[in-house]
């Protein structure tokens, strides 16, 4: 409390004035949630950067917030030289020895309205974009709420970055509720043993973790979580054997299912875990205190129970809009059709949902995860959630991967002893159209997390397994051999087998048209294309050209492919 305050007023002489924008690039310390008290306090709003975040991206987002100044060690300053903004660091500046007059050093009295953070979230123009956060966001997100009671004395474990809005719930759930805000380095929380140790020892009694993170807790070691009074997870879609796994095995005091996009101060939605009967998914519940949920059609029409429609949200967690771009925010948050009291918003989610026969919401997809592939309309969701269907995968993801062949659907499983590609292509092709049946599948022990601990869909792509599954049967022959090298080069695999399927390897109709192209010239015959979907495999497709171009060339009265000629023969006799 007294180094937030020195601070604070240090930062008033240092000119940042209220409304202000500071950027926070520290690591996860003290310094740093002394730092986010000070600049409140100062009347300013904080913006978390990331030290994984690349220099361009950093650069970016300080000139696109318009930060007066960025709060730092000397360790870190060098990486804030692109960014343009004047830098304090902690190390060099003796801010600790000013004066700490208690309370706020703004000039103005801070109200609900006034903004408290930047976060920045992804794009769909390809720039990231701010949401700005106001103060009674955080309030309504904490402050006499129903899904969750921190009390005095207690201790809440921080294990988001301060970059990821879940750090909201963790640094001010503690703080405005008396608690301790006890740290979790990131490998201690991806170690089940060392969390289990660290949760005893410190005794938390309530831990958030992405639910990426949860079924990685869950396969390994549920019982790490026993010991919690409330264990929340969200951000991703449920799997839940493994919520099953937590509930039975780790028996958490309570288990919370939370949703709630950034734009609605980190949570909208909850669920309390009491029963799960896989394969039907978790509930993201009923809305938070001081909070509404609507799920509405295209007309902005409210569905039946059952029905599929959009999740738009309202009330006190909705931020501003987004940092400057005030069309952006006009298309996001809407005017409330529904409140009675003017000026009040709802913000449209792009999730698309149900209510079930309980009034829970569903959480189904993002409608915007839609992707077109050769002229299909494809959503990755529904392929993750068939692949979840199978009952030893224990988590799917789904991406759309660029290869020698075009955009392609790569798939990535985990679990126990996870099926091969075989089974699962066997089981997708018994639920969705072959259009939708990934070209690869890539067994993996865990999905790769980003530094917010959501699966990194982009780290996925450098995982994926190109290699045809299980060529135990190589080629034979010469012209078996020339017709592997040309699938080989199309499909961009290392080996295949004779008995392997072209469209099981990832091949498709566009694609098809290359190969048969280049088969053609090679063989030295004309085929059709239906005559290649007819003989799939290696084995079959050579020795259906074999068979052709031996017809026609004792038709011409040419030697059969394959036939030596005699040593004499001309160029021209050779070809």
């Amino acid at each position: 409390d007294e180094r937030a305050n020195r601070l604070a007023h240090h930062l008033r002489r240092l000119g940042v004035r209220d409304g202000a924008v500071v950027g926070l690039f520290l690591e996860p310390s003290v310094e740093l949630v002394v730092a986010q008290l000070a600049v409140l306090r100062a009347g300013a709003a904080y913006l978390p950067l990331d030290a994984r975040d690349p220099d361009e991206r950093l650069a970016y987002m300080l000139a696109d917030s318009g930060a007066a100044l960025v709060v730092s060690v000397d360790a870190l300053r060098p990486r804030l030289a692109a960014g343009g903004a004047a830098v304090l660091s902690l190390d060099a500046v003796a801010w600790h020895e000013q004066p700490a007059p208690r309370g706020t050093a703004a000039a103005g009295a801070l109200g609900g309205e006034d903004l408290a953070y930047l976060i920045y979230t992804s794009g769909s123009t390809g720039r990231p974009k701010a949401v700005a956060v106001p103060h009674r966001g955080i309030v309504r997100l904490v402050v006499d709420t129903d899904y969750i009671d921190i009390r005095p004395g207690e201790r809440v474990g921080q294990a988001s970055n301060v970059s990821f809005d879940a750090a909201t719930f963790e640094v001010w759930g503690a703080l405005l509720n008396g608690a301790t805000l006890v740290g979790v380095d990131r490998d201690t929380l991806l170690s089940a043993r060392r969390l289990s140790r660290v949760i005893e020892e410190r005794r938390f009694a309530h831990l958030c973790v992405t639910t990426a993170m949860l079924n990685t807790l869950a396969a390994r070691a549920p019982e790490a979580l026993a010991g919690l009074r409330t264990l929340l997870f969200g951000g991703e879609t449920v799997d839940p054997a493994s919520v099953l796994r937590v509930h039975e095995r780790g028996r958490p005091g309570r288990l919370l299912h939370v949703y709630g996009p950034t734009e609605n101060t980190t949570f909208s939605t909850w669920h309390e875990v009491r029963e799960v009967v896989p394969p039907s998914t978790v509930p993201i519940g009923r809305p938070i205190a001081d909070s509404t949920a609507y799920v509405l059609d295209a007309h902005l029409e409210p569905v039946p129970l059952g029905v599929t429609g959009e999740l738009y949200l309202g009330g006190r967690g909705l931020a501003l809009g987004y940092w400057g771009r005030p069309a952006l925010s006009a298309a996001a948050f809407l005017p409330d059709p529904f409140s009675d009291r003017p000026g009040q918003r709802l913000y449209r989610t792009g999730d698309l949902v149900r209510r079930n026969s309980r009034g829970d919401i569903e959480f189904l997809g993002r409608h915007d995860r839609q992707v077109k592939l050769r002229g299909f309309r494809v959503e990755l969701r529904e392929i993750e959630m068939a692949l979840a269907e199978h009952a030893a995968v224990r988590d799917a993801a789904v991406i759309v991967a660029d290869g020698p062949g075009g955009s392609r659907l790569a798939a990535f499983v985990t679990g126990e002893s996870p099926p091969g590609a075989a089974e699962l292509r066997t089981h997708l092709r018994g639920r969705l159209p072959e259009y939708m049946v990934p070209a690869s599948f890539t067994r993996l022990e865990d999905l790769p997390l980003s530094p917010t601990g959501k699966i990194d869909r982009t780290a996925l792509a450098a995982l994926e397994d190109r290699r045809a599954p299980d060529p135990a049967a190589p080629p034979e022959g010469e012209a078996e051999r020339v017709v592997a090298a040309v699938w080989r080069e199309a499909l961009g695999l290392e080996s295949i087998g004779r008995d392997d399927n072209f469209f099981d390897l990832g091949g498709h109709s566009l694609l098809l048209v290359l190969v048969h192209g280049k088969l053609q010239r090679r063989f030295d015959c004309q085929f059709s294309m239906v005559d290649m979907f007819r003989h799939p495999t290696i084995a079959t497709l050579a020795a259906f050209i074999r068979r052709t171009a031996g017809e026609s060339a004792r038709r011409e009265g040419h030697p059969e492919p394959g036939a030596v000629p005699p040593a004499d023969a001309t160029p021209a006799e050779r070809r």
